[in-house]
């Protein structure tokens, strides 16, 4: 085989190899469908909310999708319907609030539908989605009997116009700090009985609170027929927090006079035992100079 064959074939080769491996990397950069996700916010029983969701999956995962027009309508895509029109933010969400001009519509029935429809752009066709609910609601009673803390919670949904007791709904009760919701008791969830009624102990006693005040949280999570739920109420069932001032007291942060007496003492005997070598080294110096000097009128007055 001749050489230049012999190269052309080595070429080819090459090249077959670096098409193989590149055309899988490009279908996994390029966007898949957009995806979004709804989901439906009640706090405290009087704000509505909707929280959206973009992503595409890229690479073998899911990523958020960012600036993506949104117009979010309430039971049917119509003009008098819309709740509101939103851009997703760099985490791929958008909240929008049900607005007091569609209280006659959410009054209206017991259950209703969101829906979101994004705009189309280069990467993403027109996309919908869609999530219904039931409208439901959570009353939270405290008691204490015999020093022991108990937390009722009970859940309604809005069922033939009336206020029913909302059986086997999984609820998370806690309260609130900084890192997140801890846990009232040893369970980590409750689940209402047929009354829509769960009861669970305080036992998490004894925590810090500004002027002893702790917020507790009761929250349904995702449920399929009622959304988020959320609840929160103060409570005064902490321990105050109390604000020691050490301004005027001996402390390792205070000014320099007011530091401990013990580092005082330690500080100001270095600087003495260093001075204090100093000193004794200047006097030596001094010495033998002078020494130095009765030894020389020493040798020149001798004969």
């Amino acid at each position: 085989m001749k050489p230049i064959k012999i190269i052309n074939y080595v070429c080819t080769l090459i090249a077959g190899l670096l098409l193989f491996c590149a055309v899988p990397r490009a279908q996994d950069s390029t966007p898949g469908d957009l995806n979004i996700n709804l989901r439906y916010f009640m706090f405290n029983n009087k704000i509505s909310y909707v929280l959206v969701n973009t992503k595409t999956k890229m690479a073998g995962k899911f990523q958020p999708v960012r600036k993506i027009g949104l117009s979010v309508y309430l039971d049917s895509v119509a003009g008098s319907n819309l709740i509101g029109k939103v851009n997703t933010d760099t985490n791929g969400d958008a909240q929008l609030l049900i607005p007091g001009s569609l209280r006659s519509a959410w009054d209206a029935s017991a259950s209703h539908k969101f829906l979101a429809v994004s705009v189309a752009n280069k990467q993403f066709a027109e996309t919908s989605a869609d999530i219904e609910i039931i409208k439901a609601k959570i009353v939270l009673d405290t008691t204490t009997v015999d020093t022991i803390k108990s937390i009722t919670a009970k859940v309604f949904e809005f069922k033939d116009n009336d206020w029913t007791p909302a059986p086997d709904v999984e609820l998370k009760i806690g309260v609130r700090r900084l890192g997140g919701m801890l846990p009232i008791g040893k369970e980590a969830t409750y689940t209402t009985d047929s009354t829509g009624e769960v009861t669970a102990e305080f036992t998490k006693l004894n925590l810090p609170a500004e002027k002893g005040i702790l917020t507790l949280v009761v929250n349904a999570e995702d449920n399929d027929k009622y959304g988020n739920l959320v609840y929160e109420q103060k409570i005064p069932w902490g321990v105050p927090i109390v604000q020691s001032d050490d301004w005027n007291k001996r402390t390792l942060y205070s000014t320099r006079f007011r530091s401990p007496i013990w580092l005082l003492f330690m500080a100001y005997s270095v600087m003495a035992a260093v001075w204090g070598v100093l000193l004794y080294l200047v006097m030596q110096i001094i010495k033998l100079r002078k020494l130095g000097k009765k030894v020389a009128v020493d040798n020149f007055s001798m004969p």
